[in-house]
């Protein structure tokens, strides 16, 4: 083999290697979706049996019980919806400018996305701290209070997510995730449906989870969304900092990532 092919076997080896390598990161990103998707699911399960039957992540549904409860005449009803409606753009709002906008060199996880999930990490310590002080009997200012703290966190995981510029996925407004999963499957297009489905299955599995720490032992309802949380960022931390970019590079040749996660 002379020196040229030698080369050029090398080189392809090279490009096979950090394309498998992307394909392990991408996955891995993926699963990190659809952990913050349990943690959505939990969070939303305490803000409803134990601040104020609200969600903390649906605000569409918040909105239709704003609704409600002015029919209804709820003046309780209406506040915890609204505040919990205010208190996600807010966090939305803080989320998207501490994760900033989507560009072509974003890498497989920008570190701004880990920065606005520290946020929120932090607010998430806040609330058990204060869940825990209390032994998870709280009073109508700290219900109110833990509400906007839990809302705010989900409106910062929202945007987070959203940083990374992923078509279909979300880790909390999954309405149009279902609605687009169930159009495919009605034409009968699997292709690209695997990852939706699971996020959309992350999202009752937390819930049951924290159903049952909020029914048996309310006072540690609050641990694991924390836990997880902390274990993504560990995880962003060590291992997706250091990915190639996602976007073609100047050559017109797709990157490693991006080959990888059109393969996914």
């Amino acid at each position: 083999m002379t020196v040229r092919g030698r080369t050029g076997a090398s080189a392809a080896i090279a490009t096979l290697g950090s394309v498998g390598r992307a394909t392990d990161q991408v996955r891995l990103r993926i699963g990190l979706i659809v952990s913050l998707t349990v943690v959505t699911g939990m969070t939303d399960v305490i803000a409803f049996t134990r601040l104020g039957g609200v969600f903390t992540s649906v605000m569409t549904g918040n909105m239709v019980l704003m609704g409600l409860s002015v029919g209804r005449s709820d003046l309780s009803g209406l506040q915890h919806a609204a505040v919990a409606v205010i208190a996600y753009v807010v966090g939305v709002m803080a989320g998207g400018r501490l994760s900033g906008v989507a560009r072509d060199d974003d890498p497989i996880w920008p570190l701004q996305v880990t920065a606005a999930l520290l946020a929120e990490f932090m607010l998430l310590l806040g609330l058990n701290i204060t869940w825990w002080c209390q032994d998870a009997h709280v009073g109508s200012v700290e219900r109110t209070v833990l509400l906007v703290v839990a809302t705010l966190a989900m409106g910062t995981q929202s945007s987070a997510v959203m940083r990374l510029n992923l078509s279909g996925l979300s880790s909390t407004f999954l309405t149009g995730t279902l609605t687009s999963v169930a159009r495919a499957v009605a034409h009968r297009n699997f292709a690209g449906t695997g990852r939706p489905a699971l996020v959309l299955l992350a999202l009752p599995v937390g819930a049951a989870l924290g159903g049952v720490l909020s029914k048996e032992v309310p006072v540690l309802a609050a641990v694991p969304p924390l836990v997880i949380l902390a274990v993504i960022l560990i995880v962003a931390r060590a291992r997706l900092h250091r990915t190639a970019p996602s976007a073609p590079s100047q050559t017109g040749r797709a990157s490693p990532a991006a080959a990888a996660d059109t393969s996914t």
